[in-house]
């Protein structure tokens, strides 16, 4: 296959990606607009090798451990923050869980691995019984990122 043909194959592939998100997120938009959830994508490109499509979600909730730890304290300062909002984090977790299946029926590769995507799923039992006994050996006490990856 010539570079041109894989590119536009990629290309291809990557519109098919964000149609069927898009297609997800209009599926529920009634449950995106109830719970004044915001939706996106961030797209990138991994060199030659291929396209990023990430979902992202935005929605009112309260601060956790991550933005108080990430966020620049004059910044941090300044906000108000919300109350907590688990309607909206049971919705998007509906949502993602449709998007998490679909990329999944699309073959299409997680770059990010750790608690939401389906990495044990997507490997053979002889590999992840490697990476179990690899995780095993270098994190006995399972401190470092604990539950990421299914483990």
């Amino acid at each position: 296959m010539t570079d041109t043909t894989t590119n536009a194959t990629a290309v291809i592939e990557a519109i098919t990606a964000i149609d069927g998100a898009e297609k997800i997120f209009a599926d529920h938009r009634d449950l995106i607009e109830r719970h004044g959830i915001g939706v996106g994508f961030l797209y990138t490109t991994v060199s030659t090798n291929c396209f990023v499509v990430e979902p992202v979600f935005f929605w009112p909730d309260a601060m956790m451990g991550i933005h108080r730890d990430t966020i620049e304290p004059d910044v941090l300062k300044k906000l108000s923050g919300f109350d907590e909002n688990r309607e909206a984090r049971r919705a998007i977790a509906e949502i993602r869980e449709k998007l998490l299946v679909f990329f999944c029926d699309i073959g299409a590769v997680h770059l990010q691995i750790a608690k939401t995507y389906p990495y044990k799923e997507g490997l053979k039992a002889s590999s992840w019984e490697l990476v179990r006994q690899l995780k095993g050996i270098l994190d006995p006490g399972n401190r470092i990122n604990p539950g990421s990856l299914g483990l």
